[in-house]
């Protein structure tokens, strides 16, 4: 018996993937982020670090990264120092103990920080604007025994719940539109409509989440302001700031349960020129 074919079989068939993508850069790019940045890469091979404490920095990585061979095997860790982002070691060689040439922060081959000289008398204070500010609270809660205090600038709390009426109707407007978006093109084209930068879609799912539960999820994992030693924080607010009003700001500095927070709410009498708002005053940093 003969098989009479639907329109759909007897289609002419097309290839798989249109020819100008293999000459499009935003595709290559796209193809690189999702495809091979997201999945497993070469990090060396055992023979570079045979021997227990043998470390190699990770040139083709800008010396951003050691492969090390440690009492319980092989591993990647991060070759830049948290005090001020030094490259720590270059080349190869064997030790125990990896010490910042700046500073001599130390850190064990598994990267745990064992020592900070001077810390007492040199304290190192977080100071971070906008989400840098939120993710330098949460660094200062985890981390207590590397950080003396945080200094959050414009830095808010983006729960639509605790921003006044219409804001919060406009942030969660905006937070859903955002992820939308990122969702569609693969990231949040911010330069390109005006607002904030080319953002990963895993940030923007993120700050979303944050707008709609109150919540901190970093890379898609749920992080929580739990402080187990008390520390300081000073929280700056400035006039005209669309983007953490001070109602944002209290109610991130409340998640502090043991850190005393300062307050400081900046106005147009403070500034030389028109510099109120969440991005304008870095024309004016002084009052600051």
């Amino acid at each position: 018996m003969s098989d009479i074919a639907s329109k759909t079989q007897l289609a002419q068939a097309a290839t798989q993937f249109p020819v100008s993508w293999y000459f499009d850069e935003k595709m290559f790019e796209l193809e690189q982020r999702l495809i091979f940045d997201a999945g497993p890469g070469y990090v060396g091979h055992e023979l570079m670090v045979p021997n227990v404490n043998d470390y190699r920095s990770l040139e083709w990585l800008d010396h951003g990264k050691l492969l090390v061979h440690s009492a319980d095997g092989f591993h990647e860790m991060s070759n830049v120092c948290r005090h001020r982002q030094a490259v720590m070691l270059e080349g190869q060689g064997n030790t125990e103990r990896i010490v910042c040439p700046l500073h001599r922060w130390t850190y064990d081959n598994r990267g745990t920080l064992l020592g900070a000289p001077h810390f007492p008398y040199n304290p190192c204070y977080l100071l971070g604007h906008s989400l840098g500010g939120q993710l330098g609270m949460i660094y200062m809660t985890q981390n207590p025994q590397q950080i003396a205090g945080h200094i959050g600038i414009a830095t808010g709390l983006p729960y639509y719940r605790q921003w006044p009426f219409p804001k919060n109707i406009g942030l969660w407007s905006a937070s859903w539109l955002m992820r939308s978006i990122a969702a569609v093109v693969g990231h949040y084209p911010g330069r390109k409509l005006g607002f904030a930068g080319r953002e990963a879609r895993q940030v923007v799912n993120d700050w979303a989440y944050s707008v709609v539960t109150g919540e901190y999820r970093v890379a898609g994992k749920l992080l929580s302001i739990a402080e187990s030693e008390a520390r300081r924080s000073l929280m700056i607010t400035i006039e005209k700031d669309l983007f953490a009003p001070p109602e944002s700001t209290r109610h991130l500095g409340e998640k502090l349960s043991l850190s005393p927070v300062t307050y400081q709410h900046l106005t147009e009498a403070d500034f030389v020129e028109d510099s109120l708002g969440h991005f304008n005053w870095m024309k004016e940093p002084q009052p600051i």
